[in-house]
């Protein structure tokens, strides 16, 4: 018999699964699987419209639907589209008609009468849930500097946290311009519904020390229930009672693409602490197709080509500086804006948007440093040969988000927290939140000393780092 997991997942309050099965009898209403009616199947499909969106906050988007991806469901669950009929069915979820064979999934999202419910976290034993802890053991022994802390179940958060979640969803449902609603990195309202959901999610996670702390496969950054965490709720955590202290870098993904613009980070021969070569081998296999692109081209660059970009990058105020520089040729935008505009040139693909906002921001960036530009577009150039695999596993593009996001993970995780872990004997608790280091009070002098000088050292330019944040 399969082993039995554990599943965290969250529910409206008003939805009883039992009495919702008494009232509606599956094979009367949708459920025309020939097995045996599984409460555990659909606790773990329900478990989904929350969790996907807890991990991925930026696929977070106005309408509140949630895609899941049926056929990677049915790899686990046979007959889940039986358990999906039947809940929609009986009105316990939505789904949306946007579905694109191997492009774009169905969207899912709770009914309206069970939306605006308050929602808790139940633990509920799940064969079909995912088993971080197995999954992630030669981690915890790798990288005890990493995941100690985690391990020591000191972490707490306070009750009032969901409370104040729920405060916060009402106050943004109740706003009828939609201006207090966030923005994800493509200028798109996140929905406030799937951020409640995901913030209890997360509460309940580091109430229960279920903090599923692991390094992705992808680019080797660290996600938990922590990281996961909205930064709105930071201030209700603690370590052992402790109050926290989290010391960032400022203008975090320009700064870390002042390394790739130096050409010895290329160089087969490269000098630097952390060039290509020294990358793992899963992100040099990413960005192999441009690297010796990328080398021949350096020849048409000169060092003053990125002069003024690393100036306002070390300045701290990038984004600020940038809105000045625009206001200065009769154009107007917010810092928010800036931001936005380094996010999608990084993230976005070379070819032309078709958001005319989204589109003058590329313009914007080009006209004021158009070789750090030319640089970026050859990173995430785009070869016919690899279309096929690109479609299903969106690369080509992406290489400039994978390197950056490694880049700063190999800094922030293996190199600063290492040394944290060493010099301060073992007794400097660390929590990252990706350019995020956060500490106990009282250690923040000596964690803010160590990633200045680890960021020099490997970026090659003093970071500016924000003041000490102590979360109360």
């Amino acid at each position: 018999m399969p082993k039995k997991k554990i599943e965290i997942i969250t529910l409206p309050n008003s939805f009883n699964l039992e009495q919702h099965i008494a009232q509606y009898p599956p094979e009367q209403h949708g459920f025309r699987s020939n097995l045996k009616f599984s409460k555990e199947k659909v606790y773990y499909f329900l478990g989904l419209i929350s969790s996907i969106a807890a991990r991925n906050p930026d696929i977070v988007t106005e309408d509140g639907f949630t895609p899941i991806f049926q056929k990677k469901v049915r790899d686990s669950i046979k007959d889940i589209k039986d358990y999906i009929d039947y809940l929609i069915n009986t009105g316990v979820i939505i789904r949306n008609g946007r579905y694109v064979v191997g492009k774009k999934s169905y969207g899912y999202k709770w009914a309206t009468q069970y939306s605006l419910s308050r929602f808790s976290v139940k633990i509920i034993e799940c064969r079909y849930a995912d088993e971080v802890t197995e999954l992630f053991a030669q981690q915890y022994a790798t990288y005890p500097y990493l995941f100690y802390w985690y391990q020591q179940n000191r972490l707490m958060i306070d009750d009032a946290a969901e409370d104040y979640a729920f405060q916060l969803y009402q106050y943004k449902m109740n706003d009828p311009t939609k201006e207090s609603w966030d923005l994800n990195n493509k200028d798109e309202r996140k929905n406030p519904e799937s951020q409640y959901r995901s913030a209890i999610l997360n509460i309940g996670k580091i109430k229960n020390g279920i903090h599923e702390a692991h390094i992705d496969f992808n680019v080797g950054r660290l996600h938990s229930a922590f990281t996961g965490l909205g930064k709105k709720y930071r201030r209700f955590v603690t370590y052992g009672r402790e109050r926290l202290v989290g010391i960032d870098v400022k203008n975090s993904q320009p700064y870390m693409t002042c390394l790739i613009l130096d050409r010895e980070f290329w160089s087969e021969n490269s000098s630097l602490p952390l060039n290509f070569k020294t990358l793992p081998d899963f992100i040099r296999a990413a960005i192999v197709e441009v690297f010796f692109i990328l080398k021949d081209n350096f020849n048409n660059f000169e060092e003053n080509d990125f002069a003024e970009y690393k100036n306002l990058v070390s300045s701290g105020r990038f984004y600020e500086k940038i809105v000045e520089i625009v206001s200065g040729v009769g154009r107007t935008i917010t810092r928010d804006e800036a931001k936005i505009l380094m996010f999608y040139t990084i993230y976005s693909s070379n070819r032309p948007s078709q958001d005319p906002f989204l589109k003058q921001m590329k313009k914007i960036f080009v006209e004021l440093f158009p070789k750090v530009a030319e640089l970026f577009q050859i990173i995430k150039r785009e070869f016919k040969d690899y279309k096929e695999i690109d479609e299903e596993f969106n690369t080509q593009h992406n290489r400039l988000a994978l390197l950056l996001q490694s880049i700063e993970s190999q800094i922030i995780l293996h190199k600063c927290c290492k040394r944290i872990w060493i010099e301060g004997n073992q007794q400097v608790p660390v929590f990252t939140i990706h350019d995020n280091i956060v500490t106990t009070v009282g250690n923040e002098a000596f964690v803010r000393r160590v990633m200045e000088e680890e960021l020099e050292r490997y970026i090659g330019l003093n970071p500016a780092l924000s003041p000490s944040e102590i979360w109360e």
